[in-house]
């Protein structure tokens, strides 16, 4: 009569899905570049767009004297839209490469940001100007972005790897 639970095996399987496991774990390069950060990208791209709505963060609207400003400046691309004179802080959160852009990726994190000019002022206010975060990222993307990592090390398509 053989075998039917054969222990040596089950520990050779054991170890090669944990030395997978920890090979996905200790580069997550991949899953920083083709998938968080896009997604950031997009995300930043919308809150632009809904003037901080889509962040949960509402952009307070612009003083009349702003948008008096705006409209005499021929490189203003949105005239009543906060944080968008010419879209370069925008560019700079949304398009990889952009100037301003802050990133830098490696295997065990990343560093995203601007160092846009006015980038501070808007996410901090100003004794005239209130505070209008550029680069929010709310509790349930980051909790998102920590389910892509878990499944990127544990799940299906690091199993099919």
């Amino acid at each position: 009569m053989g075998l039917l639970f054969d222990p040596d095996k089950r520990i050779e399987d054991f170890i090669f899905n944990v030395s997978g496991y920890a090979e996905r774990a200790d580069d997550l390069t991949p899953v920083f570049e083709d998938t968080i950060l896009p997604k950031i990208m997009r995300r930043e791209q919308r809150m632009f767009e809904t003037r901080g709505a889509s962040s949960g963060v509402y952009w307070s609207p612009l003083k009349g004297s702003t948008v008096e400003r705006k409209k005499r400046n021929p490189d203003v691309t949105h005239i009543f839209d906060p944080l968008r004179e010419t879209d370069a802080l925008m560019k700079s959160l949304s398009e990889r490469g952009a100037r301003y852009q802050v990133l830098d990726v490696d295997q065990d994190g990343f560093t995203f940001g601007t160092s846009h000019p006015a980038a501070g002022f808007h996410q901090e206010g100003t004794g005239r100007m209130r505070a209008r975060p550029p680069l929010v990222i709310p509790k349930k993307h980051a909790e998102e972005y920590i389910g892509d990592i878990n499944d990127f090390i544990f799940g299906e398509e690091a199993d099919n790897a």
